[in-house]
């Protein structure tokens, strides 16, 4: 094994545990981004988000334009950036 394909391994299974982002079903998308929020000890940006699922960059357009766009439920303190869920106190 050469160096650092150790960790080329580790990408590809880490790759292989993330859920499929459910492109084409609107309804399904705004869930599981709310998912992501809803577990997040901070705001994280349409890439954070993207990056937990499969397909990763390849679908940050799609959580930040419409994922995102749908939700009423969060609050952005950076000028849209990055996002949270609004929490009651």
């Amino acid at each position: 094994m050469q160096p650092g394909q150790g960790s080329l391994f580790l990408e590809d299974d880490l790759r292989e545990m993330k859920r499929k982002f459910p492109t084409g079903d609107e309804l399904a998308e705004t869930v599981d981004v709310m998912r992501v929020l809803e577990a997040a000890t901070g705001p994280l940006s349409a890439e954070d988000i993207a990056r937990t699922f499969a397909p990763g960059k390849q679908i940050e357009r799609r959580v930040a334009s419409n994922a995102l766009a749908r939700l009423g439920h969060l609050s952005s303190m950076d000028g849209g950036k990055s996002f949270a869920l609004r929490r009651l106190a």
